[in-house]
């Protein structure tokens, strides 16, 4: 979107900045708007950092244990992580 973030108030084309005879070109248009959520979004970045630091590290056999260490702070931080 036209400054970083969408505007409610204005119309799709004020917000994407492209002219209506573009858009008209295109059958459907699917707007997708992300709520900012701080907490929920810092769970998501450490949940993808932790992904991408521990790529081709296999998971412990017989569960669901997460890799790494289990040091107190893991502990604390484990209700913040995004499970899939």
């Amino acid at each position: 979107p036209s400054y970083g973030r969408y505007n409610r108030n204005k119309s799709l084309s004020e917000n994407i900045n492209l002219p209506n005879s573009l858009l008209s070109r295109f059958d459907l248009m699917f707007l997708i708007l992300d709520t900012a959520d701080i907490d929920r979004d810092m769970a998501l970045a450490r949940h993808v950092t932790f992904v991408h630091q521990n790529e081709g590290t296999k998971k412990p056999e017989g569960g669901d244990e997460e890799i790494g260490n289990n040091s107190e702070e893991d502990e604390e931080e484990s209700s913040d992580k995004v499970k899939i």
